[in-house]
């Protein structure tokens, strides 16, 4: 899923009286930027790669997927008509190409150095069926990014009744430029570790949390009061002068 790079900021206004406002701004999760270009798929030139109706074939080095570089054997861009269905649009990912061999996924994305990042992505095991699958079970898909090298693992589904699962993973950038890299682990079966949906955000962009919301709150209390306070005792000063003077 794409999520849009439009600024929404959500402003909390905290007080007691008109005269008295505090605010918390921060930025609401629908309107994190996606640092990944085309994470769902769905740009590039499907169509003069095309091998049958159900999928396009991209070798190692083909420019065709918009946004990112095919490596290892190469993968398979499959549509909706044999894997129902995709998390986001109409297309996702085989990172087997078709005959079974293992290829792999990248893309560099700008990062800033010891920012702290989430990436998240849908990862399937499309198979002929999940009660007896034909093809490795499960299946395996190697992510690296930054420092972090991780293996994720999903189970068979029937390819026409896609079990999606979210995987996350949180990462510190260690350059101005950071690689991320999918690669499959199955070297067997034609159908290798399906991906959909992938998403890089910056934690900076996150929402604060419940309690961090509660102390703001509490401060804008604090605050509000005291300046109310501040306010009758100026008030009663001036009560007292206008007594003498009468």
């Amino acid at each position: 899923m794409e999520l849009k790079s439009c600024s929404q900021v959500t402003t909390i206004a905290l007080g007691i009286s008109s005269s008295i406002l505090f605010t918390v701004s921060f930025v609401s999760p629908a309107s994190a930027v996606n640092l990944i270009i085309n994470g769902s798929f769905e740009e590039g030139d499907y169509d003069s790669n095309v091998v049958d109706p159900n999928f396009a074939r991209l070798s190692q080095g083909s420019s065709a997927l918009t946004g990112w570089t095919i490596g290892g054997a190469g993968v398979d861009w499959h549509n909706s008509n044999d894997m129902k269905f995709p998390i986001e649009g109409d297309l996702i990912i085989d990172l087997n190409l078709d005959g079974g061999s293992s290829g792999t996924l990248s893309q560099t994305f700008s990062t800033i150095i010891g920012q702290f990042y989430t990436l998240s992505f849908s990862l399937a095991g499309p198979d002929l069926s999940a009660t007896n699958p034909s093809f490795p079970n499960p299946r395996q898909v190697s992510v690296q990014v930054a420092a972090v090298n991780q293996i994720f693992s999903t189970s068979a589904s029937d390819h026409l009744d896609l079990q999606w699962q979210l995987h996350e993973l949180s990462f510190q950038a260690t350059g101005n430029q950071t690689t991320l890299t999918f690669s499959s682990l199955d070297n067997s079966g034609f159908w290798g570790p399906a991906l959909d949906n992938v998403t890089v955000v910056s934690n900076a962009e996150s929402v604060p949390e419940p309690a961090s919301i509660l102390s703001l709150l509490a401060l804008g209390t604090l605050g509000a009061a005291s300046t109310l306070k501040r306010k009758l005792k100026s008030s009663k000063s001036s009560e007292k002068e206008t007594t003498k003077v009468s």
